[in-house]
């Protein structure tokens, strides 16, 4: 800090600013308090003259508000030391972890890539980053977190569509590091860490069954990087779920950390209000989930398949066909129905031979009645049918392993950073179709003029949810439910919505709320929790789960130390984060 003359030949004081995240902070050395009074005096007494004298009898008496000025201005300084002092005591307690995690800091280099996940809808600046490789280093962050009362925040897969695997001024636990599969063949389970990736848990598992003789897989979703901790905590649907469930069904046990650091262990018998929420129940909730061990099945064989239209001439009838048999075709096949501007592209996933699946398609589905119709399908092991699945379904059909495992961490540079998008989604549950007017309001929207990313995506429920109760677990999306669907946009990759010039944004922003406005006319108030929205209401994640939900909150962590925007608050609590 130093004094200079200014045009006016009055002194101003020169402090030296650095941003952090929008606000302007100063930074005050050692005689920040006598020159934070200087300044104040100065101020006040409007020096003329860099050589003039002050007298007694020239001096201006400080008035009562300037008083206070000073007294504000030395109540600001203090708590900026008291500050800048709390941040250095807190990266030292995390920096003093046995066996030295990795920690990333505000102002080390490439800092935001490491604060942010794969879904950047908007950026986050937390107090730290933290890469534990051990339940005993998750456990020492939370203490640390808990001792300097900063709001320490799981992150697994980063897959959040609102962002919420970080936090401005939180503590990031990145699991990444903790991505052990340890399968048992003969029990059929897979102990998992909870930082893998589902493409990793897949070829894992499968590897350990060929070497036994086996085709073995766990439930899980079509993406291979997203994390099983995300893909749990939502429910978890995917390629095998109408004919076995969800992946939270199929959670044997876990072990997590709650909020004052303890590892409890969670199962139908041991702390099963806890078991109960973890699957299902939400992400970054109830502590952290730092393993579970999950039932695996066996697939000897599966035959993926597509079907496409070109445009959208025909779209409404095909919908109109699919939603009516879906539902209630063999549980042996699970569908994902994408419908976006360049036409209908059906995914389908079959637990049996091709010419099986043929003669369903052609005999019964009615899915091929229109001009146009293009099908193919193929068989294949259980590890290549999950390659196929993450691709695009207009590309070669073919089975694909080797695009199946995925890196563990998010770096800068890295494969996975390719795949960074600020996309915009939310979901929609329904128990009965959507009516001919509605499908026809739904083509307009992707035929309306805007040049932006469109998607509406379907998956068939029936099946194996007609059969396992709604109160299972926390994922309440059961009987009499017959699809649901994820629809949204994209503000486009590697920047946040905020970056995309305003007008454009404006563009995104007014089609995703005529789109949402067109699907709650036909849906239920329900939501799945896998496709977040900060325009949903937390309840509606979880129906009548919700009250059990709130009471296992208030129990495990009822000072709220886990929490986000949408997150299940304690019993009598909300979810705000003051």
């Amino acid at each position: 800090m130093r004094l200079r003359k200014s045009s006016t030949k009055q002194y101003q004081l020169k402090l030296s600013i650095s941003m952090s995240h929008s606000n302007l902070q100063p930074r005050l050395d050692g005689n920040s308090s006598a020159l934070l009074l200087l300044l104040a005096l100065l101020l006040l007494l409007q020096v003329p003259d860099a050589g003039a004298g002050l007298t007694a009898a020239s001096t201006p008496v400080p008035s009562s508000s300037a008083s206070t000025t000073i007294t504000e201005a030395l109540q600001g300084q203090r708590e900026a030391q008291i500050t800048a002092t709390r941040a250095a005591s807190f990266a030292a307690c995390l920096r003093s972890i046995k066996g030295f995690p990795e920690v990333r800091l505000p102002g080390t280099p490439n800092y935001r890539d490491y604060a942010n996940g794969l879904r950047i809808i908007r950026w986050h600046l937390p107090a730290a980053v933290v890469y534990p490789k051990s339940v005993p280093q998750v456990q020492a962050a939370v203490l640390c977190a808990v001792k300097f009362k900063v709001q320490p925040i799981p992150r697994g897969g980063a897959n959040s569509f609102e962002s919420l695997s970080s936090g401005d001024g939180a503590l990031v636990v990145d699991l990444s590091e903790m991505g052990a599969v340890m399968v048992d063949v003969k029990a059929m389970t897979a102990t998992v860490q909870f930082g893998a990736r589902m493409g990793n848990v897949y070829s894992a598992i499968y590897k350990a069954g060929v070497s036994a003789g086996k085709n073995l897989t766990c439930l899980g979703g079509v993406w291979p990087q997203v994390g099983i901790g995300g893909l749990t905590a939502a429910g978890g649907y995917g390629s095998l779920s109408r004919k076995y469930g969800v992946l939270a069904d199929h959670i044997l046990s876990a072990r997590v950390v709650d909020a004052k650091a303890r590892v409890l262990l969670t199962n139908e018998q041991s702390n099963p209000d806890l078991f109960f929420a973890i699957r299902g129940g939400g992400g970054g909730t109830y502590g952290i989930v730092v393993e579970a061990t999950v039932k695996l099945v066996e697939v000897p064989v599966v035959t993926v398949a597509h079907i496409g239209y070109r445009g959208l001439d025909h779209a409404v009838d095909l919908m109109e066909r699919f939603q009516r048999w879906a539902p209630s075709s063999p549980s042996e096949l699970t569908f994902t129905y994408n419908l976006v501007r360049a036409g209908s592209d059906i995914k389908l996933y079959y637990l049996g031979r091709e010419a099986e699946l043929r003669q369903l398609i052609h005999q019964r589905s009615g899915l091929l009645a229109y001009p146009g119709a293009v099908f193919r399908a193929v068989e294949c092991d259980v590890l290549g049918s999950r390659g196929w699945l993450a691709g695009s379904g207009w590309a070669p059909l073919s089975c694909k392993s080797d695009n199946v495992e995925v890196p563990q961490r998010v770096k800068p540079g890295g494969l996975l950073m390719k795949d960074r998008e600020a996309s915009k989604y939310r979901s929609a549950i329904f128990t009965k179709p959507v009516p001919r007017e509605g499908l026809q309001e739904i083509v307009a929207l992707l035929r309306s003029p805007e040049k932006i990313w469109k998607l509406f995506q379907w998956k068939a429920y029936g099946g194996a949810f007609d059969s396992i109760p709604a109160s299972f677990n926390a994922f309440p999306h059961r009987k009499g439910v017959i699809m649901h669907s994820e629809f949204g946009t994209s503000f486009g990759y590697q920047r946040s919505a905020a970056e995309l010039a305003a007008s454009r944004a404006r563009v995104v922003w007014d089609y995703f709320a005529r789109a949402a406005a067109v699907m709650d006319k036909y849906a239920t108030d329900a939501r799945y929790n896998g496709y977040v929205c900060l325009c949903d209401d937390v309840a509606q994640y979880f129906g009548a789960n919700y009250a059990r939900l709130k009471a296992a909150k208030k129990k495990f962590d009822p000072g709220n130390v886990f929490r986000n925007a949408l997150s299940v608050p304690p019993t009598g609590g909300d979810t705000s984060l003051e």
